[in-house]
Order: structure tokens, then sequence, then C-alpha cells
């Protein structure tokens, strides 16, 4: 798992990236800002970062200090929706929302005026973030083409400082990218960063996350797997991975933590919002978040994740989801309604007996 703005530093090595713009939003185009790929860059940040010139004219090479993280906002990041923004496309990040913060230690709330540094989503040009926390980080989800689950948690990914997964400082031990099949305008997307100018915190290559590039198709690939069976399956993540999770946590100093509150020191408890899939592990009371496997399928150009099994609470294991009934979260509420109505009427029932 790669840090976002260290990804970035391709250097002189790997060639300079192409600039592609300036952006615009919905009101034109935005001065001094750019983008190479989906990420977004003042022009300072272009020239240091990507092009990693300072004004002694070095090379410079990123650390992980560059990088400011939302831990320097108490791992809070506040959110808002730029006027104009589709209402239904709300519930599309609403969703995103609460996957990155039900499976890591983010919290995200509504943003109120006085805020300093703010996530705004608008409907802009493309699919894109800025890099890291800035006063105002403006994710632009074009209309239409940007309103998939993945595509919104990959954004947010970014504004939280992720890099492209497939740029990992060990791309060849597990893929071999086909440059003949690529534009070479865009080419500079899928070179490996160099191990020197990134910080992984010991995390390895994670072909499941969705900050992973597709393969391509199959006649013309831009990326051949060196494990085949993941050959259609990477980039086609439709919820965040374990990896990405931890490497979330990591980053923002709170390892281990996933929001969930553990009762115990130790213990395994199911995630009743997620549909019984889920767990909580706690190992001294920090919990961490897990999905149960299922069987991975491509339909429609995406991984879709079938006959997935649930968390069985009883065995502390995962088990085929026939035998392990599922009870969410939000029909425990509904349940226990029912009861206290089954029980008032027993209770109304029994008062009439009486006095009869």
């Amino acid at each position: 798992m790669l840090t976002f703005l260290l990804l970035v530093s391709l250097a002189a090595t790997q060639g300079t990236p192409v600039l592609q713009s300036p952006i615009h939003d919905e009101n034109g185009p935005v001065k001094d800002l750019y983008q190479v790929d989906d990420m977004i860059f003042t022009a300072k940040e272009y020239r240091e970062e990507v092009l990693g010139v300072t004004n002694s004219r070095e090379k410079r090479q990123w650390t992980f200090k560059n990088l400011r993280t939302w831990s320097q906002n108490g791992n809070v990041v506040p959110y808002r929706f730029a006027e104009g923004f589709d209402e239904e496309w709300k519930h599309l990040v609403a969703r995103a929302v609460d996957e990155w913060q039900r499976k890591t230690c983010i919290t995200f709330r509504p943003a109120v005026a006085s805020e300093t540094y703010v996530i705004e989503f608008f409907h802009g040009t493309g699919c894109n973030s800025p890099v890291g926390m800035h006063s105002l980080n403006r994710i632009s989800l074009e209309y239409p083409g940007c309103g998939t689950h993945s595509v919104i948690l990959r954004e947010i990914g970014h504004s939280l400082g992720m890099g492209n997964e497939h740029q990992h400082p060990e791309q060849e031990r597990y893929l071999s990218v086909q440059y003949q099949n690529i534009e070479e305008r865009l080419r500079q997307r899928y070179r490996p960063i160099s191990a020197t100018s990134v910080e992984t915190h010991g995390t390895s290559y994670d072909p499941y996350s969705i900050m992973h590039y597709e393969a391509g198709p199959t006649d013309r690939p831009s990326m051949v797997m060196k494990d085949r069976t993941l050959q259609n399956v990477v980039g086609r993540q439709t919820s965040l991975s374990v990896g990405d999770a931890n490497f979330i946590r990591i980053t923002h100093g709170c390892s281990g933590h996933s929001g969930f509150s553990c009762p115990e020191d130790f213990g395994y408890y199911p995630d009743g919002s997620d549909g019984c899939t889920g767990f909580y592990q706690c190992v001294w009371r920090k919990a961490s978040h897990f999905d149960c496997p299922c069987d991975t399928l491509v339909r429609n150009n995406a991984a879709v994740c079938q006959n997935q099994q649930r968390f069985d609470p009883n065995l502390n294991v995962c088990n085929h989801a026939e035998n392990v009934p599922c009870v969410t979260a939000e029909r425990k509420k509904e349940t226990g309604k029912e009861e206290k109505e089954i029980g008032k009427e027993k209770k109304e029932t029994g008062q009439g007996k009486t006095q009869n």
C-alpha cells in the first residue's frame, strides 16, 4: 500500500509525468491547479512533488513527513456537497463514506461554516481528488461517469492519502506492465515508484486494493499478472480490502482501530450493519474489521462477490450463509420494537383478564 503524495514522486528516472490540465470545475478553469491522472496539484506541488524540483533545483525524495494526513485534524473529515450536486448521488457518497468510517478510525461528518479542512464533492470534469489533506479538498465526480461505489471509494482514498496500488515499488514481483498496449501519454501512470522515494509502512502489495487499476482487455492487456488467477480481479473490486483499511489506520496513528468499541480485551464480534458478512477482532480492546470470503466472479467488467460466507458468532468463524441466520442491526431494532409491542399487548391482555 502506498502513501498518495509519495506515489507521485516519479522523478526523472521514470520520465516526466504529463501535465494534463489546468483543471475545470463548474465555473470553468481553476487557476494554478493541475491534474496528473486523477491527482490534483497546485503549481508549486506539481513542480516539487511530481517533477522533484525544489527552489535549489535539486531532486527531492519524498518521505511520509511531507504528507499531511487527517490525523492532524483529529482523524475527523468534515465534508459537504457543492451547490447543484445531484440529490441521489449524495446517497452514493454517504454509502462510500460509511464504508470508510466503518472499516477505519476516520470519522466523517457534515461540515460547518467554520471548518478549516473540508472535503467538498462536486460535479466537475472527470473523477479526481486533491492529494492529502488541504484546506479544501474538492473531489470531482463527473456526471454520469463517476457515480459508482468503487470510484467514489477510490477518490476518497486519494484524499485520505493513498496511492495507485499497481505502482507499488515491488510491482515487478507481481505483474508485468505491457507498455506497448498503453498510449504513450498514459504510460507514466503505470510505472513503479522507487522504494527509496516512498513509504509503504511495511505493508505489501495488495491486488485486492480499491486503488488498483484494471489489467485491461484480454486481447490487449495493460498489465499481465504473474498470478493469472488475478488477471480479471485487479481493479474490479467494489469494496475496500482489508489492506486498504489497515493502511489508513497505520498512516493515521490508530493501527488496530476500526471505530468499533470493544466490550472486552479479546474476542470476535459480528458486524450487524453489513449483512452479517463482516466481523471485528478485538485484541487488547483494539478492533480490526474483516470480511468473510466469497466466490469472486467477473460480471460486466466488475468483480462480483457471490456466495459470501457469514460470520458465525457461536463458532467465531466464517460459515456457509445457509448455516448462519442473519440479523442485522436494523432488524434487531425492529425486532426489539416488535417484542416490546407484544409484551405490551400481553400485559394489557393480562390486566383485562384480572379485571374480569
